[in-house]
């Protein structure tokens, strides 16, 4: 996969990998993940490690000290010197901003979306 991605990256491509619900992948997946990551942007491939952008996405309040994802990040960020980290922290959206996200999606006043933010809210968390 590495070896794939850093062809693409040579050859002036941009890209951009993400990876959603990392709180749920298995131990081979991240360590899958941690490998192209590390390996793209060391040896051969430095120069062109500016093209790839991955982006992570992860529940931090389901994620533990001992979870494989906690490991795993914790080895990136030592491995990883020429590869710059950034960690965003957000929070969970209201009810208002769920309703305000439903109303300008669909094109409906808030009385029609209102249940359904309602809805979307609690089995989301926000």
């Amino acid at each position: 996969v590495s070896n794939i991605l850093g062809a693409r990256l040579e050859s002036g491509r941009l890209i951009m990998i993400c990876c959603d619900d990392l709180q749920w992948a298995d131990k081979t997946s991240l360590l899958m993940i941690s490998e192209v990551l590390v390996s793209t942007g060391s040896g051969s491939f430095k120069r062109v490690c500016s093209g790839c952008l991955f982006v992570g996405l992860f529940r931090h309040d389901e994620i533990g000290d001992h979870h494989p994802f906690t490991i795993q990040y914790s080895y990136l960020e030592m491995m990883t010197n020429n590869i710059k980290i950034t960690k965003i922290k957000l929070s969970s959206l209201s009810k208002e901003d769920i309703s305000d996200m439903l109303m300008a999606e669909l094109r409906l006043p808030l009385r029609f979306v209102e249940q359904l933010a309602d809805v979307v809210h609690k089995k989301t968390s926000g």
